[in-house]
């Protein structure tokens, strides 16, 4: 059994190794509309078939075309959205170890639409696409619920994790890590370690800066992930409970408290959150090599018990400047077998 214990901001960290893999296949594709048109910047999220947890999201580009890489075997379906044009969902996406799917092009459809009554409403998309950056809101996701933030960052657009937990964007390494505008200063392990121990749930968005201006230090010009965590801003007291659970192949679950109090000239706001789960990731390996095949499959299974703390100040000096202060405490209990 390892232990370790972060103090986030303070400088102090005792650090454990854990394995995770973001290996699997890759589904492509091109989005169009009726006319031919690419429908650029369009939502691609994909789910898992079983429990309409959100597995990947992504975005298409100005060819219309779309990636989801690191897609585990399994069942799947596709939700694609674009706005003036009605979601669509593409269902029975069936994925085979070590086989990338090619969904050719994608129509979607705009005919059907009852221009008679025009309802507007206001929701949060699941992406936003930005000019200097790309906006992953955890809250449009309701099946982000009962994850922790580890496994919500694999999901957001154009993000990788390799075996070693190392973070790339669109393939490049040297990823800057900043949680609430501030650097982490955090090695790679030290800050899987941190997001595992926190619910996804106390997290509002994740920003993806792919093309970092220069007044970002050197070490994330090849892109900026900015992990923005819920505050309130609303006046007087206020909290909130989360109760979350899970069941699959192992079990998760996790509780949290919130609590925010914001005056016109300050806002003191701390949470505690803990749970206890169980995880299994697989590994497969198939080639074939000089007429000789060559099928490894590796399952590792493990156990955590995260504990996490967070208690911060905001002072309001001015319309247009804030002084803050924030300290962050997790510790971090598992083990694991192969």
């Amino acid at each position: 059994m390892k232990v370790n214990c972060i103090v986030f901001l303070l400088s102090l960290f005792l650090g454990m190794a854990t394995v995770d893999a973001q290996e699997g296949s890759r589904i492509s594709g091109f989005v169009f509309d009726q006319s031919g048109e690419a429908l650029s910047f369009s939502t691609v999220a994909l789910y898992h078939q079983g429990d309409s947890t959100l597995a990947r999201a992504e975005y298409t580009d100005t060819d219309g075309a779309f990636q989801l890489t690191g897609v585990n075997a399994g069942s799947y379906y596709l939700h694609l959205s674009y706005v003036g044009i009605p979601s669509m969902i593409l269902r029975d996406i069936e994925v085979e170890p070590g086989r990338d799917l090619d969904m050719g092009e994608i129509v979607m459809n705009s005919e059907g639409m009852d221009l008679n009554e025009v309802v507007v409403t206001t929701t949060k998309p699941l992406i936003e696409v930005r000019a200097d950056k790309t906006i992953f809101n955890v809250e449009a996701s309701i099946t982000a619920a009962g994850s922790d933030g580890w496994e919500l960052l694999r999901k957001a657009p154009g993000v990788m994790i390799d075996n070693n937990d190392q973070i790339q964007i669109r393939g490049k390494s040297g990823v800057l890590i900043q949680i609430d505008g501030k650097n982490t200063y955090l090695t790679q392990e030290e800050l899987a370690n941190l997001l595992r121990s926190v619910d996804a749930s106390d997290i509002e968005r994740i920003e993806v800066i792919t093309n970092p201006s220069a007044r970002y230090e050197a070490s994330g010009n090849s892109g900026i992930i900015n992990i923005v965590m819920k505050v309130s801003k609303g006046l007087g007291t206020n909290g909130s409970l989360s109760l979350s659970g899970a069941y699959g192949k192992q079990y998760r679950a996790y509780s949290s408290l919130n609590l925010n109090h914001r005056a016109e000239k300050f806002n003191i706001y701390g949470s505690l959150g803990g749970g206890h789960s169980r995880w299994e990731n697989g590994l497969n390996l198939y080639r074939l090599q000089n007429d000789r095949i060559f099928d490894q499959k590796q399952v590792q299974v493990g156990k955590s018990t995260p504990i996490n703390t967070r208690l911060g100040m905001d002072l309001y000096i001015g319309p247009k400047h804030t002084i803050g202060f924030m300290g962050s405490l997790n510790t971090h209990i598992g083990d694991s077998d192969i």
